[in-house]
């Protein structure tokens, strides 16, 4: 029977956001379901104008959300109205830009945005451009771990590591997010902007792993 020692290593890595994800929600309500959709394809063109004054391209504005629901008396100012009522419909868009990691960029698209339409929402979560890079790092620093183990565990048992028989790991799925996610409420009107000024450090995204190696003892 061939001799072999199996040895499980963990590996941890901390990886600095590069990138920022601005999401930008827009809403507002109106008599019927046509009158909203109007209005959201008209606050989404502002939306995309302003960013393209900050050298974005249209392409780079994406939808996130999209959605038209009913709006009952109740959620009106229409006392007319009885609460099961319909009264008109709402729009909810949620628009997002993706740009390198930059305070000044953000705070300029957000100063820009709220010239352009009535409290916007905002919010920003921050992420890795190059996710497969981390992994690899990741999967690197277990494999040397174990390594390192098996290494230690052969000398003080008085044998030599062989040859490498095999690796065993089951990658999951990470998410390549920043626990660091600001949601900014502007009290902002197109005749009264307020002058954004974000100055965040994101926290690094934390990853952990475990890979299970095996080596020939000689």
């Amino acid at each position: 029977m061939d001799r072999e020692i199996r040895v499980t290593g963990r590996g941890t890595i901390s990886a600095v956001p590069d990138m920022i994800c601005l999401r930008i929600t827009i809403s507002d309500v109106g008599d019927s379901y046509e009158a909203v959709v109007k209005m959201s394809s008209a606050m989404t063109e502002l939306v995309r104008i302003g960013l393209q004054r900050l050298d974005f391209s249209k392409e780079d504005v994406k939808t996130e959300f999209f959605d038209v629901v009913e709006v009952y008396g109740d959620e009106t100012d229409n006392q007319d109205e009885s609460d099961n009522d319909v009264a008109g419909y709402r729009y909810i868009h949620c628009l997002m830009v993706e740009m390198p990691f930059d305070n000044r960029r953000l705070s300029a698209c957000m100063t820009e945005l709220g010239k352009c339409i009535n409290n916007p929402e905002f919010s920003v979560s921050y992420f890795v451009k190059d996710p497969e890079t981390v992994k690899d790092m990741l999967l690197a620093s277990a494999v040397s771990s174990a390594r390192r183990k098996a290494e230690t565990l052969a000398q003080a048992a008085g044998v030599t590591l062989g040859a490498l028989k095999a690796i065993d790991y089951s990658w999951e799925d990470w998410e390549n997010i920043s626990d660091t996610e600001p949601v900014l409420d502007v009290p902002s009107t197109m005749d009264k902007p307020v002058r954004m000024s974000i100055n965040v450090i994101p926290e690094e995204i934390t990853l952990d792993d475990v890979v299970t190696v095996t080596w020939e003892i000689v």
